[in-house]
């Protein structure tokens, strides 16, 4: 399996299923879905890159679930606050 590698973490490809729930003119089934190595037993989110740009964010568990769609604005956004550990949990040390 194929792996891609960020400065922070590594992604491997994961086979897409396809849904009902298709945003905007993609079909899921065209996309290739990431989901990262640190994810460990599945429960965890997978993204596929639009060719416009911006993501599609979809839950592993649940592929049938409607995903989320980013722009690229947004994505960026949202991986700066991660870095910066703004969604850290306080609670665990």
């Amino acid at each position: 399996m194929p792996v891609h590698s960020s400065e922070h973490a590594s992604f491997r490809v994961v086979n897409s299923s396809g849904g009902k729930h298709m945003p905007d003119a993609y079909k899921l089934q065209d996309l290739t879905f990431y989901t990262s190595s640190f994810s460990g037993g599945g429960d965890c989110v997978e993204v596929a890159h639009l060719a416009g740009g911006g993501v599609i964010v979809r839950d592993s568990k649940n592929r049938s679930r409607a995903p989320l769609t980013f722009t690229i604005s947004e994505w960026a956004a949202f991986l700066s606050g991660v870095c910066n550990g703004e969604f850290d949990n306080p609670q665990v040390t």
